[in-house]
């Protein structure tokens, strides 16, 4: 971003649109966010069960 002038307005622009939210503020936050994580040999089980 910083050596193209458009990725640098591109990257300002996202910037005003985000919001920072303390998840951890949230109860249930750690029972849930690694339930989301997604690692690499949990794709290639995921894909040999389908193969399956």
């Amino acid at each position: 971003a910083l050596l193209s002038r458009g990725e640098f307005r591109r990257a300002a622009l996202i910037s005003e649109s985000v919001e920072y939210v303390e998840l951890s503020a949230y109860p249930e936050f750690n029972e849930i966010f690694p339930r989301f994580l997604v690692f690499p040999s949990d794709v290639d089980k995921s894909r040999a069960e389908n193969l399956k």
